[in-house]
């Protein structure tokens, strides 16, 4: 009697074991499936933002790609009118140039030394500026010659004057911006000095008063050109006057 009741006992107990470990098993199922339907909506969502991640780069390299054919076309177009720019230069300087020598065949007439070759001291102009007792100028420079000649060299001012009623002078460059023993010129038709297109500035001594500018100009082969110019009172650089003379 007790040996069967035994062998019941056990049996149920074999029975719940059984029921428990279906019961795990079917849990963990479960919780394998939804762990996997989890991670494949995540990996959709991702794959998702991944389509839209690349989406937007592609984009972002067309709208790239059409900027830089855009500034390829300006940079094409800036250059193809910097190339007539400068084709359109250098016919002036060759009709500037061409005027210059009929003139100085029309004034040989009165003057026998204006056709010779060489450098001549075309112009000088100067402006007042922002700060009082400041001035900013430029000398034009030109030749007489051939049209496949150059020339080239250094040219200084000397600005004549009154320092506290005496006579006094000032040597440029050395009281502008610029080094050495002058501004350097080298060209075939024309030049304008400074460089650059910029005006050298000049600043005058307390208590000094300009009355004349003396350009001198000398060549590498050692030829030296002088021309005077009287110190005129120009206007300011606020005003955008000037004051010039030429031959």
């Amino acid at each position: 009697m007790t040996s069967a009741r035994r062998k019941v006992g056990e049996r149920r107990a074999s029975g719940r074991q059984t029921r428990y470990l279906l019961l795990l098993v079917v849990l963990l199922t479960a919780a394998g499936w939804i762990y996997s339907a989890r991670q494949q909506a995540l990996q959709g969502q991702q794959l998702q933002q991944l389509v839209q991640d690349n989406r937007l780069q592609v984009e972002e390299i067309e709208q790239l790609q059409q900027r830089l054919r855009r500034l390829r076309i300006e940079l094409l177009l800036a250059e193809q009118a910097a190339d007539e720019q400068r084709d359109m230069v250098q016919d002036l300087e060759q009709q500037l140039f061409h005027q210059q020598q009929t003139l100085a065949r029309y004034q040989s007439a009165l003057r026998p030394d204006a056709v010779k070759p060489g450098l001549r001291i075309q112009a000088f102009e100067q402006q007042s500026g922002v700060e009082p007792g400041s001035f900013r100028f430029r000398i034009m420079l030109s030749r007489v010659g051939t049209e496949d000649d150059s020339i080239s060299g250094k040219v200084q001012l000397l600005v004549e004057g009154l320092q506290n009623g005496k006579p006094a002078t000032l040597q440029l460059p050395d009281k502008v911006d610029a080094a050495g023993d002058g501004w350097a010129f080298e060209f075939r038709y024309f030049q304008v000095l400074p460089d650059e297109g910029s005006k050298a500035k000049l600043r005058m001594p307390e208590g000094f008063e300009p009355v004349r500018v003396l350009v001198r100009a000398r060549t590498q082969t050692g030829h030296l050109v002088e021309r005077s110019f009287d110190w005129r009172a120009p206007a300011s650089a606020e005003s955008g006057g000037t004051s010039s003379e030429t031959p």
